[in-house]
């Protein structure tokens, strides 16, 4: 097992909101590797806006991503 360098407790609120593109709400690997259905941007917000938004973003062919942007390299947005 690993060893725990260092411990802090979070302060304040904690959680993080994740939004997903429209039409994916999950997701499916075929036998095969592949992801079925179209791209997916999963965008991940911290509560309070104190971290900058980042995105895993899985291709079609099952391959995922970080981004700091969206796929078309727009950024991303979270709700207020």
């Amino acid at each position: 097992a690993d060893e725990r360098i260092h411990y802090s407790a979070p302060s304040g609120r904690i959680g993080i909101s994740m939004t997903s593109s429209i039409g994916r709400k999950r997701i499916i690997y075929r036998p095969d590797g592949r992801s079925a259905g179209s791209n997916l941007t999963l965008t991940f917000c911290h509560p309070d806006n104190l971290i900058p938004p980042m995105a895993v973003i899985l291709s079609s062919t099952g391959r995922p991503r970080l981004s700091a942007t969206r796929s078309g390299g727009s950024p991303l947005t979270c709700p207020s």
